[in-house]
């Protein structure tokens, strides 16, 4: 781990976690993104990234309010500012960065949509649906986001640093 220069985790999701992963083992330049939210980054290592962005800035304080996340720092805004170019990506090879991805409904919805059947939009109220949302191509095409998380990594990973994707994220970016 202490060479690497991009670190994923991917462990089950705790209210109280034992995280052992600490800054002395994330190399300089480092991109990291935990998927488990702070499962094994300890707050030391995640207080050393020069940046620390997540997909949705108001979900990770609602968790925060309903008991997770409780020694983790905040973080310095969303990657789709970072897509927008209102809050910086990398700045030099140096910077350690991260991305806590916490996942956003959008995904479930774009799951839904990419196996081609029609997806109800959600109200307000959990677990009510309300209209039916027309998933086909054409509505597609004519409503696309600008916003592009693969966007927001890259530019996080690989502004002025020299990392770039690799080719299994060049396919997955012409597919999505």
């Amino acid at each position: 781990m202490r060479e690497a220069d991009i670190i994923v985790t991917a462990t089950e999701i705790r209210k109280h976690p034992a995280p052992s992963i600490r800054p002395e083992w994330i190399k300089p330049g480092a991109f990291c993104m935990p998927v488990d939210f702070d499962a094994q980054f300890t707050p030391e290592a995640i207080r050393a990234m020069d940046l620390f962005y997540t997909d949705d800035a108001a979900q990770m304080e609602f968790y925060r309010s309903a008991g997770y996340f409780q020694a983790t720092p905040k973080v310095q805004g969303d990657l789709g500012e970072v897509v927008a170019a209102r809050k910086p990506g990398r700045g030099g090879s140096t910077q350690r960065t991260m991305a806590m991805h916490l996942g956003l409904a959008i995904e479930d919805v774009v799951t839904a949509v990419r196996e081609g059947g029609p997806v109800r939009r959600a109200t307000a109220a959990a677990g009510q649906t309300g209209e039916l949302v027309d998933t086909s191509a054409e509505h597609r095409r004519q409503h696309a986001s600008p916003f592009n998380a693969r966007h927001a990594m890259t530019r996080l990973m690989s502004a002025n640093n020299g990392l770039q994707p690799t080719s299994a994220d060049a396919n997955m970016s012409r597919r999505g």
